[in-house]
């Protein structure tokens, strides 16, 4: 290679560094920078009598630091992406959360869907999930009295939830209902590790909570 293409190559190098300066978009950023300490290890191999080693080897540092970290946005961003019944969700019931705490909320969760009259909690027993209703109702009863009828919005099993206790009432669908359900063991592991979504949650419980607790006008 002879000495006017490793000048070129160097000022590409530099060139392409200050151009990653203008990048707002991460990816397209880091893409660039590792072309300019691509070019950069090029030029440094060539530009003296001998390879500048040192400069080389940090350069290679530089290259495989931006590509593990393209690498973990893409796959990130990957796993952002919602379907259109997501945003939905997301939209009506947990729109407080950001979309990478929704996704690792709903990521965890299975959907289920219960037919007229099945029953979904039954009273003196455990209940091991959380749930909430999407769409369809059901009605709550102890002692063969009607406390409540709960609509979309409503979590089903939240007392047992936050007390671990046993389910204080029978739930049984009144008509096809669809819900998302949470493992109580595996959702409380996951907001532990997630002080904001924890947060976050607890406040949507609490006003679900309060909601069901306050008398109808």
């Amino acid at each position: 290679m002879d000495n006017m293409e490793v000048i070129v190559i160097g000022h590409l190098s530099f060139a392409a560094a200050a151009f990653s300066f203008l990048m707002k978009d991460i990816i397209l950023l880091r893409v660039i920078a590792i072309l300019s300490s691509m070019l950069g290890i090029i030029y440094n191999f060539f530009a003296a009598s001998e390879p500048l080693w040192l400069v080389i080897f940090w350069l290679s540092v530089f290259v495989i630091i931006n590509l593990y970290q393209t690498i973990s946005t893409l796959f990130e961003l990957r796993m952002l992406e919602c379907s259109d019944a997501e945003m939905e969700l997301r939209n009506v019931f947990f729109k407080q959360l950001s979309l990478s705490e929704f996704k690792k909320l709903i990521n965890l969760g299975n959907h289920q869907t219960f037919p007229k009259s099945a029953q979904i909690i039954t009273i003196d027993q455990d209940a091991p999930e959380l749930k909430l209703i999407i769409s369809g109702s059901v009605k709550i009863k102890q002692k063969g009295k009607i406390l409540a009828t709960l609509h979309a919005g409503s979590f089903i099993g939240e007392m047992s939830f936050m007390s671990g206790s046993q389910a204080s009432a029978d739930v049984s669908a009144t008509e096809e209902t669809n819900v998302i359900s949470w493992d109580q063991a595996s959702l409380k592991k996951l907001l532990l590790a997630n002080p904001c979504l924890h947060l976050i949650f607890t406040q949507i419980i609490n006003k679900d909570l309060s909601q069901k607790l306050s008398p109808e006008k």
